[in-house]
């Protein structure tokens, strides 16, 4: 086989390893990130005050991050309601 056959052939096995690799690497991946169904709700009136107001939610989890020590600096971003219907 000439030389550049060669090329051409190890060329191409390496793209098809390459192809190989790659279609494993997203399965692994896929099947990582599959982590299942969202449980039921257990408490559908709190749930419905957290849909309206996030605002006891997020001071719940800063507070928890301050004071369980998880965090040394915590940082709540927010926006207005006007800003986040715009």
């Amino acid at each position: 086989m000439p030389p550049t056959c060669k090329r051409q052939h190890a060329a191409g096995a390496y793209q098809k390893v390459k192809a190989r690799a790659k279609a494993r690497s997203a399965a692994v991946t896929l099947a990582g990130q599959d982590i299942g169904g969202l449980p039921p709700i257990a408490d559908r009136v709190r749930r419905g005050r957290a849909d309206r107001d996030l605002n006891p939610a997020c001071l719940t989890a800063v507070r928890w991050a301050i004071f369980s020590g998880q965090h040394q600096f915590v940082y709540l971003i927010a926006s207005t309601n006007e800003a986040a219907l715009a």
